[in-house]
């Protein structure tokens, strides 16, 4: 069947019983987005019993379903073939760097020779997507990174993951003035008042948060790294007005330049002919709506926007060199790649649950590292974009500090169920080279029997989970998001142990708080659909949204599962910065690494 026509047919569970039809449809065909699904119901695409029917109208569970699923391809935009510029290609999704100047989407007096235009002419199966595949915008004259979906699944996807705030996104901006540290500026911003091309910060308006810290400083200018937790319309230009911070060259918000004493005229000239905002998309992180891989992409800078910072450090210099020195060092930018630094322990936090004395365990917290800037300072993922030496010299410190008999084995987590049984792979000593051969496995779960080994995963808000047999032969970890909790990585896990829950001893680590973890209807579908207490676990909030509380989730899971010692740690990722790493807080940051193993004494282990 071709792409624009596909049809499901499929009965509805027991546990959609009283959940509305477009609810429940979303919880089964979450590829859809809900909108799209309440068209087709109003198209009569969708079959109820045999019988059409409204998406408002509450079902039973068990009746019969068919939706003819239509995709139906936008005509109204042409496709005009203009250069891009593919940071990364593959089936599901396209990464762009967009130059200054190009117009995203057409719109009045933007009708062609747009991005829209020429995503249409580089792949026309974009027509069935909406909007050609675009999961988020830029200003005309901000470059940098955007998303691009190829499906209208893989484009359901992203856009969820970004309403979730799980698509990390960060930018460069250029400011006028001198912050005395970085900041976290939570203000609604709505239509100005008057100036309706314009927005502003309105108490009225719609909820908007925009983190930024110092990147570089300069003689009355400063380099911020800005990361966003919404997508308000100008967003980052309005907050930073906002607190005195107006972004170079912002025409709308920025306000009249003037010229500071003793510029050099080089300088002067460039300001002076900067005229968009010195706003760039430098980093996009992002889970592969495929695969489930975490992935970082960066932009450089375009180069207007580097022949400016070049100005302004040569202009900082000078300054520096006519002045008489203070005995205080100037303050620099962020440093990159491992710094030399006093030996600290790795900051660790030992698991208090009942296990027999051969069964070993430590959650790692983020101080006693050598990484530096977002990853600040003990990050074990290598895979986040931190300096490779870094993350090496982090895991030997906290292999020796743990004293690991061996090298744990890290995962290459998809948010999923796979459960791998580490017994079956070769061993490294702890602290050893990775070869290129010895690439991690792709899963969310590992156990052993054997001591010795040392099994790991890695979370920056997810819920890590480790598990033990009562008589110490056998141990587990698992790596348990909302997708993979949702989809059973811990009935996968439990089951691979083949024990009964009752001889099971289970610890859940720090995960992101219920009073930070905001979600969408989807995500409390999935669970409601598996078991109706779920719901209790899911408090609405002033939005209309939901606050997810993973730690009860996952009890509720594990005493399904006949689990009775069920222990736990329930801080708040997000909430402790000082102690955790938060990708839902921060964006591009580390990891924390749960880890488990048998030591050999005490009977536990097979030998």
């Amino acid at each position: 069947m071709p792409p624009e026509f596909q049809t499901h047919r499929f009965e509805l569970p027991p546990s959609a019983a009283g959940l509305r039809l477009d609810q429940a449809l979303a919880a089964a065909l979450p590829q859809y987005s809900r909108a799209r699904l309440q068209r087709w119901i109003r198209q009569g695409a969708v079959r109820l019993a045999g019988k059409a029917a409204r998406a408002r109208d509450r079902v039973h569970g068990g009746e019969q379903i068919v939706v003819e699923a239509q995709f139906i391809a936008e005509h109204g935009v042409g496709a005009e073939a203009l250069p891009l510029d593919i940071v990364h290609q593959d089936r599901e999704l396209l990464l762009l760097n967009k130059p200054a100047g190009l117009v995203v989407h057409p719109g009045a007096g933007n009708r062609a020779h747009t991005l829209q235009n020429a995503l249409l002419a580089h792949d026309p199966a974009l027509a069935r997507v909406p909007r050609a595949g675009l999961v988020h915008r830029l200003d005309k004259e901000t470059s940098g990174l955007l998303i691009v979906a190829r499906t209208p699944e893989v484009h359901t996807r992203l856009v969820a993951q970004l309403a979730a705030r799980q698509i990390g996104r960060e930018y460069l901006a250029l400011v006028v003035g001198q912050p005395t540290g970085g900041a976290r500026i939570d203000e609604p911003i709505g239509r100005h008042r008057s100036l309706r091309t314009r927005m502003s910060v309105r108490g009225d308006g719609r909820e908007a948060v925009t983190n930024f810290r110092i990147e570089e400083r300069f003689r009355v200018h400063t380099l911020l790294r800005v990361q966003l937790e919404t997508g308000r319309t100008h967003q980052i230009r309005v907050h930073l007005a906002h607190v005195g911070l107006p972004v170079v060259g912002d025409p709308v918000y920025g306000g009249r330049r003037r010229q500071v004493a003793g510029e050099a005229a080089q300088l002067n000239s460039l300001l002076q002919a900067f005229e968009r905002q010195a706003l760039h998309a430098q980093r996009l992180t992002l889970t592969h709506p495929g695969s489930g891989r975490e992935l970082s992409f960066e932009a450089p800078l375009p180069a207007d926007f580097q022949t400016l910072l070049t100005a302004l450090r040569d202009d900082a210099r000078a300054a520096r060199s006519s002045t008489p020195s203070s005995g205080r060092s100037p303050l620099r930018g962020r440093r990159r790649g491992p710094v030399a630094q006093p030996m600290m322990t790795p900051a660790l936090l030992s698991p208090d649950w009942p296990t027999p004395a051969g069964v070993r365990a430590a959650f790692t917290l983020r101080a006693g590292g050598v990484s530096a800037g977002s990853y600040a300072s003990l990050n074990l993922g290598a895979q986040v974009g931190d300096d490779a030496r870094a993350v090496a010299e982090n895991r030997r410190r906290v292999a020796s500090a743990l004293r690991l008999p061996a090298e744990p084995l890290w995962l290459s987590q998809l948010h999923g169920t796979a459960v791998i049984e580490a017994d079956s792979l070769s061993r490294r000593a702890a602290g050893a080279p990775v070869a290129p051969a010895d690439a991690p496995p792709c899963a969310d779960a590992a156990l052993t029997r054997q001591p010795g080994r040392v099994l790991a995963v890695l979370v920056a808000d997810c819920l890590p989970v480790l598990l033990a047999q009562c008589d110490g032969e056998a141990v587990a970890v698992a790596h348990a998001g909302w997708r993979g909790l949702a989809a059973g990585v811990l009935e996968a896990s439990v089951a691979a142990l083949g024990s009964a829950g009752h001889a099971l001893h289970a610890w859940l680590g720090p995960a992101i708080g219920p009073a930070h973890f905001e979600v969408g209807e989807e995500v409390r579908a999935a669970f409601c659909l598996h078991d109706g207490q779920a719901a209790d676990a899911f408090v609405r909030n002033a939005r209309g949204r939901w606050q997810c509380d993973l730690h009860r989730l996952a009890r509720q899971r594990l005493s399904a599962l006949g689990v009775r010692s069920i222990h736990g740690e329930p801080r708040c990722t997000y909430g402790e910065s000082e102690a955790f790493y938060s990708f839902r807080r921060d964006g591009t940051t580390g990891r924390m690494a749960a880890l488990i193993w048998l030591d050999g004494t005490a009977g536990g282990g097979r030998r």
